[in-house]
């Protein structure tokens, strides 16, 4: 049986972060580091979007509810599962991006590593946009507690009768 990446954890220092991007972009992430798309805009840099389109749509408008606040484009799109959805709807070819998984490059760090970078942040313990079941927080010693560690080492993710919020 093969081990998942995603490894429990109750020390909020070594949960793992991950960013998934477009290989293209990596000449600007070396430049100018992981950017929200926000900061991408006002610096005109280019970038190649592997998200779905209507989705990044939606994340112009919603307001973070927590300190230190802003829109959802104000930061980084990062996730705590080694293996995340987007990967299947990629490999499904149903993004409408025409972005292969060979394409996509994994990029991970830890929750120490990124207060080292004195970075500011804010988690969920879903999807952002799932605002009927997303609880948002920048409280780092409740983020073991908050993440479903189940949902996150699965292979699959659809929601259930039990779960609704896979």
């Amino acid at each position: 049986m093969r081990k998942a990446y995603t490894t429990p954890t109750d020390d909020p220092q070594k949960v793992r972060v991950f960013h998934v991007t477009h290989w293209e972009n990596l000449t600007s992430i070396a430049a100018h580091g992981v950017l929200p798309y926000n900061d991408l805009v006002s610096r005109d840099l280019n970038y190649r979007s592997i998200a779905y389109q209507h989705l990044q749509q939606r994340r112009h408008s919603p307001a973070v509810p927590v300190a230190p606040h802003g829109m959802l484009h104000d930061y980084v799109p990062c996730g705590f599962a080694a293996r995340p959805p987007m990967l299947y709807t990629t490999f499904k070819g149903t993004t409408g991006s025409n972005i292969r998984q060979g394409e996509i490059v994994h990029l991970e760090s830890n929750v120490q590593i990124m207060q080292g970078l004195d970075l500011q942040f804010v988690f969920t313990d879903g999807h952002p946009l799932s605002t009927a079941f997303t609880e948002y927080s920048n409280d780092l010693i409740r983020l073991p507690s908050m993440l479903d560690w189940e949902v996150l080492r699965a292979s699959m993710w659809s929601n259930s009768e039990i779960d609704a919020d896979r």
